[in-house]
C-alpha cells in the first residue's frame, strides 16, 4: 500500500508539469492518472499588463477508495506539492489547501481529501 501512494504521489508532481491551462468553464480536457484525473483551470482569460499576482486552480477528482493527504496530513502520507519552473523569471506558486476531512484508518489520524478538491493556487 505504501508503495501505491508513493506511486500516486510522484504521479501527481509529474502531471503538475504537463497539465495546460483551462478556464473555469468545465469544457477543457482532464488528464487523466491512476487514482485520479487532474486539470489546471483559471477564472482569467488574460492579465493586465501591469498584473503580477492572480490565482490558479489545481482541479483534482479522485478515483473511488483513493485519497490526497492535507498540508499536515497526520500521522500517515505526503502532502500534494508543486513546483514552478520558468527560464525568463522567478515566479512562486503557493499551494493553497481547503479544510480537509478527517478520517482515521488503521488506527492513524489523518487530514485528507476524497472524491474532488480544488486547489486554489497563488502565483506572484
Amino acid at each position: 500500500m505504501a508503495s501505491l501512494i508513493k506511486y500516486f504521489y510522484y504521479s501527481i508532481i509529474t502531471l503538475l508539469c504537463t497539465l495546460s491551462f483551462g478556464h473555469a468553464d468545465g469544457k477543457d480536457n482532464w488528464v487523466d492518472a491512476p487514482q485520479a484525473s487532474f486539470r489546471l483551470i483559471a477564472d482569467i482569460q488574460q492579465l493586465a499588463h501591469d498584473q503580477t499576482d492572480f490565482y490558479l486552480g489545481l482541479d483534482v477528482i479522485i478515483d473511488d477508495g483513493w485519497k490526497l493527504y492535507w498540508r499536515t496530513p497526520g500521522q500517515g502520507g505526503k502532502p500534494p506539492t508543486i513546483t514552478v519552473k520558468n527560464a525568463n523569471e522567478d515566479i512562486t506558486a503557493q499551494l493553497k489547501f481547503p479544510i480537509p476531512a478527517r478520517t482515521i484508518n488503521l488506527g492513524f489520524e489523518n487530514f485528507t481529501y476524497e472524491d474532488k478538491v480544488l486547489f486554489p493556487i497563488a502565483i506572484k
